[in-house]
């Protein structure tokens, strides 16, 4: 079920109109907070902040980096929220040097993922191939072997590398707010960004209703079962402690722009 909610843009003059999923956020408590300023919709400070900080901390001999960020919208980035089980299966798999071919029989032959459906588990494999084929070795040896934590942040930190809604949400208004010291973030100033962005670009507006929902709540829910935003209205921003072993890897590749997507408070120090 939906329900319609239409907000006046902050500054821009703009009118938008939503499609807001009334069980998107189904299965997430709110925590009580004491009364803290929602985010506005800024002038993208951050991404301007981005742009400077990413020729200072990514090198472009790091080749993997250009190989491993998607600059376009692709449905496939989304089809599916996060998948971390089936993704460290995957992963620990490919160290063991199976190929794609062979885990797409395994999956349907050995129902390696807990789904009696082949569809299912073939739908699966193709986003799981689409975030982890360009992986480093050493990426998917934290995906596949590290604790609990690191192989969630791990597999977050794929995902931001794929899907370029889920970066520039990180990038914009959920840095944005953090730079700006507003511990949370309003749902409706989230979907704006959203329909701003569907606005702005050809191929974002041409795909159809459902399947812009779909994109979109994939892209939120993979932020939500991370932890790194949390509640329902407003959403919280949680800043913690990226896990060391993934935080010494990105160091590492230079990337420290990603410590401050993946909100390591170090990292805005």
């Amino acid at each position: 079920m939906y329900k319609d909610t239409a907000k006046a843009g902050q500054g821009k003059g703009v009118f938008l109109r939503c499609a807001i999923p009334s069980d998107l956020f189904s299965g997430y408590n709110p925590w009580t907070f004491s009364p803290v300023a929602a985010c506005p919709r800024t002038p993208n400070v951050a991404k301007n902040v981005v742009e400077k900080t990413l020729q200072k901390t990514r090198s472009v001999e790091d080749s993997f980096v250009d190989t491993l960020v998607n600059k376009n919208y692709e449905i496939a980035a989304a089809n599916h929220p996060f998948l971390l089980e089936e993704s460290q299966t995957c992963a620990r798999l490919l160290l063991d040097k199976l190929s794609w071919e062979a885990l797409g029989q395994a999956v349907v032959q050995d129902h390696l993922f807990a789904t009696s459906s082949a569809t299912t588990a073939q739908s699966y494999l193709r986003a799981i191939r689409f975030r982890l084929e360009e992986a480093p070795a050493d990426l998917l040896g934290l995906l596949a072997h590290g604790d609990p934590s690191t192989a969630s942040y791990s597999l977050f930190y794929l995902l931001i590398q794929r899907n370029r809604l889920l970066r520039e949400l990180l990038e914009e208004p959920v840095r944005d707010c953090v730079l700006d010291g507003i511990e949370q973030i309003s749902r409706a100033d989230v979907l704006d960004f959203f329909e701003d962005k569907r606005q702005r670009n050809q191929v974002l507006s041409e795909w159809s209703d459902t399947t812009w929902r779909k994109f979109w709540g994939n892209t939120l829910k993979s932020v939500l079962e991370t932890g790194l935003l949390h509640g329902q209205e407003p959403l919280r921003i949680v800043l913690a402690p990226v896990p060391a072993p993934l935080r010494s890897w990105l160091l590492a590749q230079n990337d420290e722009l990603s410590l401050q997507l993946l909100l390591d408070p170090e990292a805005y120090r």
